[in-house]
């Protein structure tokens, strides 16, 4: 299988200019929107992890449509990368710029959580609420959780 590194280090670049933006986070707020197409924070300066980057980082609409007949989130993502694979699809070595998921299921809060990932280890940019919203650093929850997987879109992969 061959990846597109080419939209993997855009990804990550759209994920990297949205630091330092303000936006904080908040569960079930922010996402993609085509009518702020550059603008992680056009829901008031709020996102969540699934609403930034497996949404707004991959130019997403975050609910359901026709052909997608489910809203994205970590578990629905995860979902999808171990099963169908209709959307995400899970690879074994994480690259720059791919997605890192594990789902609410077994998580030690009950929460999911995604992110994308930077490397090396777990370096991500990501939403998340123990760094006040979005950020660069190294989040050690995947590496605490079981289920982590890393994916791609479907898209992606060549």
């Amino acid at each position: 299988m061959l990846i597109n590194v080419k939209n993997l280090s855009g990804r990550l670049a759209r994920a990297r200019c949205q630091i330092g933006r303000g936006i904080a986070y908040e569960m079930g707020r922010g996402g993609y929107n085509s009518q702020f197409p550059n603008d992680a924070g056009w829901d008031d300066h709020k996102s969540d992890c699934t609403g930034f980057a497996l949404s707004f980082c991959a130019y997403m609409d975050r609910n359901a449509k026709p052909g997608r007949e489910w809203d994205i989130c970590s578990s629905s993502a995860w979902d999808d990368a171990m099963g169908l694979q209709k959307v995400y699809r899970r690879i074994l070595e994480p690259a720059p710029g791919c997605f890192v998921i594990y789902p609410e299921d077994g998580s030690p809060d009950g929460a999911g959580h995604d992110a994308i990932w930077v490397g090396p280890g777990w370096h991500v940019v990501d939403c998340c609420a123990s760094v006040g919203g979005v950020s660069e650093h190294e989040q050690l929850a995947f590496c605490r959780n079981p289920k982590t997987i890393f994916a791609v879109l479907v898209e992606d992969v060549e």
